[in-house]
């Protein structure tokens, strides 16, 4: 496995996942080596992180201290392993920032988001301040989220973005650390009042203001996400949704060119399903008999699609 590909996601797995026996660390300054097999120091390293890592995550919520306590011993290990490949020694350096990551872990548990939030005030450049109070506001977010309480994961969020932009970090590295954190909040926000958005009301905003791309994006997603699904369980009301969302096409029409193109693109993702729910529709009658067509006709003159039917195997 190269070294590349490590991560703190990657350490996580297999901490809590491995379960074959792996060689114990040995003593400070030995090189690691796995007895009675040929294996460079990356793989035997490999071993060893997964161990370590595993016995951190086996304590971190009920002991935290003992946890916070075998991080601080595999930190001051790591500068004294014979390592004799560049890969081992990127590995050892991957290993570090998972350690920091933890450690900032195992801190927040311990400080309330009020204190974080005072020490970034305190000091713009404390960075970990806020990333711990991003990660806390995030969590206590998704619990009131959860909980079926909007209004106060809204407040949440606001918080969030009430300290970004009053904050000012006067570092470059500070700043860009901030803007990351800025984005992902963002992101984060954006894609909880998407899960909250209705179909008719977006349609509702679209006939408000039919240059609002942002909605005609958002009414895309919707409706992809609604309609899908239906095709195959609830074809009625699949139906019923493409008829409604064709409609507010028909009807709104938009003027800026962003807001073009997003209405081309729900038009796209309609007008597939439409012509899916239609072949789907005609199947039947495509494998029909003619005595059989003959029969529906009879029962109902005006059937056209008999009728097409009819005279297309005439």
């Amino acid at each position: 496995m190269h070294p590349q590909f490590w991560s703190l996601t990657l350490l996580t797995l297999l901490a809590s996942t491995a379960s074959a026996p792996v060689q114990a660390p040995g003593p400070p300054g030995v090189e690691i080596r796995t007895a009675g097999q040929q294996r460079n120091d990356t793989d035997a390293l490999e071993d060893v992180l997964a161990e370590e890592f595993r016995a951190v995550y086996a304590v971190i919520q009920s002991r935290p201290a003992d946890a916070q306590a075998k991080l601080a011993a595999l930190k001051a290990r790591l500068p004294s392993l014979k390592l004799t490949s560049a890969e081992g020694k990127v590995l050892r350096d991957q290993a570090r920032e998972s350690i920091a990551t933890l450690e900032a872990q195992i801190e927040s548990s311990r400080l309330t988001p009020a204190e974080l939030e005072s020490r970034f005030r305190a000091n713009p450049d404390d960075i970990r301040a806020l990333r711990m109070y991003v990660s806390k506001i995030s969590t206590e977010i998704n619990i009131k989220s959860n909980a079926g309480d909007k209004a106060a994961a809204d407040r949440k969020f606001a918080e969030i973005r009430a300290l970004l932009a009053t904050v000012k970090p006067t570092s470059d590295a500070s700043r860009t650390e901030k803007a990351n954190l800025g984005a992902f909040v963002s992101v984060a926000w954006r894609n909880f009042a998407f899960a909250r958005l209705k179909r008719p009301d977006l349609e509702a905003r679209l006939r408000a203001n039919p240059d609002d791309a942002d909605a005609w994006q958002s009414l895309r997603y919707k409706a992809d996400m609604e309609i899908g699904p239906k095709m195959g369980s609830d074809k009625a009301a699949a139906g019923k949704a493409i008829a409604e969302v064709q409609a507010l096409l028909r009807s709104v029409k938009p003027t800026s060119r962003e807001a073009v193109s997003e209405a081309a693109e729900v038009q796209k993702v309609i007008g597939g399903y439409e012509g899916r729910f239609e072949r789907e529709r005609r199947a039947p009658l495509e494998s029909a008999t003619l005595s059989e067509l003959d029969f529906r006709l009879r029962l109902n003159p005006d059937d056209a699609l008999a009728l097409g039917n009819d005279v297309a195997t005439q």
